[in-house]
């Protein structure tokens, strides 16, 4: 189908940006839920503006799980967010 199709191609592009070879750097300009959070997430720094927008993953919010299968299809490893915290920056 079409939406596993674009699933599976946001995974590879999840994976693609967690493994890139040199520093990355996600600018949220406004809100980041889910997908964007995940996005913001796979990059090695975050920059944000601390009045304007919010970053969450409702799924963990509503404390729902990720299942094996979608874990192993993401290709993201245990630890890969570990101090996601200590590496956002913020800015007025």
């Amino acid at each position: 189908s079409r939406a596993g199709r674009f699933v599976d191609s946001f995974y590879e592009l999840l994976a693609r940006i967690l493994t890139f070879p040199v520093c990355t750097v996600a600018a949220i300009t406004g809100h980041a839920f889910a997908g964007g959070c995940l996005l913001a997430m796979s990059a090695d720094y975050r920059v944000m503006r601390l009045d304007r927008g919010y970053i969450c993953m409702n799924e963990i919010d509503m404390g729902l799980s990720v299942t094996k299968d979608q874990l192993e299809k993401s290709n993201v490893k245990p630890g890969a967010f570990e101090n996601a915290d200590a590496k956002m920056v913020s800015v007025l």
